[in-house]
């Protein structure tokens, strides 16, 4: 969805995006979750969407698991969130962003 985000330059796939990792309740592994959650915030300023807002909104609709975990990544440091930190980088090739292995 992150990619898709790039590719249309629309914000309903940020906002998708961090509602699915709601419903998922951050159930497994919670850096799982922010691994693909850095690919969304990545996306999000990108595209001009700002990030802290879009989980801000989703929040009412969040379990307390949730709400916590999501707490913890927005506001952490930014330079925590970057693309090479998890081996990604972002390419462009047949006019579509994607993220690939860096």
């Amino acid at each position: 969805m992150a990619e898709e985000a790039m590719n249309t330059n629309d914000p309903k796939w940020i906002r998708a995006s961090v509602l699915l990792h709601l419903i998922e309740d951050f159930s497994d592994d919670y850096r799982e979750n922010f691994r693909h959650l850095i690919l969304v915030s990545y996306a999000a300023a990108k595209i001009g969407a700002n990030m802290r807002d879009v989980i801000d909104g989703v929040m009412p609709y969040s379990s307390e698991r949730t709400a916590k975990f999501m707490k913890v990544f927005r506001d952490r440091d930014g330079s925590l969130n970057g693309l090479a930190s998890f081996g990604v980088r972002e390419d462009f090739s047949d006019g579509r962003f994607k993220f690939v292995p860096a």
